[in-house]
């Protein structure tokens, strides 16, 4: 014990073997890496639970088996020449490749290969979802920055302070000056000064009430349509503004020229497909079309000078009459959706000013969606129940409704509640649990319903344990209409925890290998034993702090944490894991109680990570899928993305409306399917240019379904997978 033998031979003298043997057994079992020990003719001589699970094969058949047997390919494999280097040399070595299975998977592995007396000790970490999490962070940024310059809106990202952040191509070219002029810098030294107010009392206003604010104004004979968008950090409060500058001054010349031209208006009602009537504030017919008569069931003379609350049940009157009064409040359509008969409607209504800019009539337009309901209802429930089961991660799947009504589960589910599949679908849960069980595995559903967060908890029955999670299932309103239930049969596991048993001398080489920081203490505080890794993060030789009490080494408050957490599991007996921040840094700590042979808690295992380079990279990917989604979500123009083939992988509504498609239709279908043979080929000559990186802004003619001919200015951006090979465009 590096100069403390007297105190380490005491401490042996009053543990036992058997005590010793189970601290090495709950390390080498508790970590989730895969440790074996091969010898110098590659043969295994040693491996953990995790190993087992890595190579499919327990470790009785493993053990004498030789690792090219196991893996064929490996001696292909940068791992294996480490292997070789750390046999030869004596010298311990870390590496991290990808590797591929036979079966084809692949996945990326970090090992750490140690010296040892009869050949190496091998620590290997699947780091795959860290890799796969660093290249969507790289593809999201991309995304994110090819969205802002792709839309026609001018964008800023700005700090509250008013630093820009970002801002796109558009934006600085009205601002007169080059993009790369303005980021770092502040608004308040760019804009008029009372611009800078009003711009700053608005974002004061969204970082107060967490919702966008919208503004219109006029400059100069121009008007601006601004949307200031919050952006959430990790803690869902607002940490930036994102503001949508948008000029509309043709629009509103367009409105101007619409409110004076009554036969314009005439035309619109009698060439749209829509239900269109015209109103005084009153609530008097103006005027209507054919199909709003055939949908009131009234003859369209007759009916023009009445009022409208005769043709309209009570409640339909009322709420429709609240709209109308919104309408006239903001000046701005307003729209909703009503069910009347079993029918669906998407109405909306539009102002209509008069000479003194005062809303006077309203003009209200009416689309029955009904079998567009019916389709998006079916839509999203196939979608949300094949993408539930295709992310399951455990053995055991389960989809029901709210009630306890199944709607699917996989086969070893159906195995394990005693039927087949379809005998089970659209029958209750309580049907096929004992009334104990079922309250038992009821109850967390019912919370999770009312939290919509998933929740955690392990069963045991018939001497068998059970891992499950409850997962909501929401719809499109984000309110929770069924549960998914992932479980997985932990009972080898409980019993390996229960069984392991090792010796001393391997206790010491697995606390060394590890990746975390391990500390073994006795209840009372008294370090006991702690790995390379745990000195140095207390700045103390091994060899100094054995024998003495962990208070010396840390601030009392984060003393009086641990040992609260050490007293609780001497009473509960069972582990304790929570993750804490100290001088801005991460941990993960997992405390594991260590029983004597009466079964009372006399030591604790302490294993601790650093994950903070983990949760930083979760914090960038949250912000910028959040950039992301605040910029396409909110442009005022159609957004596409199409992959290499020109087939839509993505579109916004705005999107849809262009090309005269149903919401949630265009995506899945080709460009070229809009086109005309001469179209064809300059879409064609543009994507070689873009295959070579090159941007272009082009008119396009397109055929809508409807047959009506459109043309359409785009601005295209090549867009490049993660290894450079041309994907597809942003338009």
């Amino acid at each position: 014990m590096n100069g403390k033998s007297g105190e380490s031979a005491d401490w042996q003298n009053e543990g036992t073997v058997g005590e010793i043997e189970g601290i090495y057994s709950l390390l080498l079992e508790s970590t989730s890496d895969s440790i074996y020990a091969l010898d110098g003719k590659w043969r295994y001589i040693l491996a953990n639970g995790a190993t087992e699970r890595f190579t499919g094969m327990p470790k009785e058949e493993l053990i004498g088996k030789k690792i090219t047997e196991v893996f064929p390919d490996i001696e292909k494999t940068k791992f294996f020449e480490t292997f070789n280097r750390v046999m030869e040399t004596n010298k311990a070595e870390v590496i991290s490749d990808e590797y591929t299975f036979r079966d084809g998977r692949k996945g990326w592995y970090e090992m750490r290969v140690y010296p040892s007396p009869s050949g190496i000790l091998c620590v290997s970490r699947d780091i795959t979802e860290q890799k796969e999490m660093e290249k969507r962070l790289r593809a999201s940024e991309e995304a994110a920055r090819m969205m802002l310059n792709a839309t026609h809106d001018m964008v800023a990202l700005a700090d509250f302070d008013g630093t820009i952040v970002d801002l796109n191509d558009s934006l600085a070219e009205l601002l007169g000056r080059n993009k790369s002029e303005f980021v770092g810098r502040n608004f308040k030294d760019i804009l008029k000064k009372e611009v800078f107010e009003v711009a700053y009392s608005c974002a004061m206003e969204v970082k107060r009430t967490k919702k966008p604010f919208h503004l219109e104004y006029e400059q100069n004979g121009r008007w601006f349509d601004n949307l200031f968008y919050p952006v959430f950090d990790e803690k869902g409060e607002v940490c930036r503004i994102a503001d949508f500058l948008q000029d509309i001054t043709e629009r509103k010349k367009v409105e101007e020229a619409l409110r004076e031209s009554e036969e314009m208006a005439r035309t619109l009602l009698n060439a749209t497909h829509d239900m269109v009537l015209l109103l005084e504030w009153d609530a008097t017919i103006l005027d209507m079309n054919d199909a709003m008569a055939k949908s009131l069931g009234v003859n369209k003379g007759e009916a023009i000078g009445e009022n409208l609350r005769k043709y309209l049940p009570p409640e339909i009157f009322e709420s429709r009459h609240n709209c109308a009064v919104e309408t006239k409040k903001t000046g701005k359509p307003a729209r909703f959706i009503d069910e009347r008969a079993g029918k669906y409607l998407d109405n909306i209504f539009y102002p209509i000013f008069d000479e003194n800019g005062e809303v006077f009539r309203l003009a209200v337009f009416s689309k029955d969606i009904t079998e567009q309901k019916e389709m998006e209802g079916k839509l999203r429930e196939a979608v949300e129940r094949s993408q539930t089961l295709l992310n399951a991660t455990h053995d055991m799947v389960l989809l029901a409704k709210k009630g306890g009504i199944i709607l699917d589960l996989n086969d070893k589910m159906a195995e394990l509640l005693g039927g087949n599949r379809e005998d089970i679908i659209d029958t209750p849960l309580s049907d096929h649990l004992p009334p104990e069980y079922f309250e038992e595995r009821y109850s967390p559903a019912v919370e999770v319903e009312k939290t919509g967060k998933p929740k955690r908890i392990i069963t045991t029955r018939d001497g068998r344990w059970f891992d499950s999670i409850y997962y909501p299932v929401f719809d499109e309103g984000r309110t929770v209409v069924g549960i998914a239930v992932f479980s997985r049969d932990i009972t080898e596991q409980k019993k390996a925890e229960e069984e392991l048993v090792e010796n001393q001398k391997k206790l010491r080489t697995l606390i060394e290998a590890t990746h975390d920081m391990v500390l073994l203490i006795h209840v009372d505080g008294t370090i006991l034993d702690l790995n390379n890794e745990m000195a140095e993060s207390l700045r103390m030789k091994k060899g100094e702090l054995i024998g003495t009490d962990i208070k010396e080494y840390l601030p009392p408050d984060v003393y009086e944490l641990r040992i609260s957490r050490v007293r609780k599991i001497q009473r509960t007996k069972e582990p304790e894991q929570f993750v804490d921040i100290r001088k801005g840094r991460w941990f993960d700590n997992h405390f594991y109680p260590v029983f004597d042979e009466n079964g009372e808690v006399t030591q604790i295992a302490v294993f601790t990570r650093d994950i903070t380079e983990q949760m930083e990279a979760e914090r960038k990917l949250r912000e910028s899928e959040e950039r992301f989604r605040t910029v396409v979500e909110n442009a005022g123009e159609g957004i596409g993305v199409v992959d290499k083939d020109e087939t839509f992988v993505f579109t916004n509504p705005e999107a849809e409306k262009i090309f005269g498609v149903d919401e949630g239709t265009l995506t899945g279908r080709n460009l070229m399917d809009f086109l005309s043979d001469e179209e064809k080929k300059k879409v064609l000559q543009q994507t070689e240019k873009r295959r070579g990186g090159e941007k272009g802004a082009y008119e396009l003619e397109i055929v809508r379904p409807d047959g009506k001919k459109r043309i359409i200015g785009a601005t295209v951006s090549p867009r490049f997978d993660p290894d450079g090979q041309y994907a597809g465009a942003f338009g």
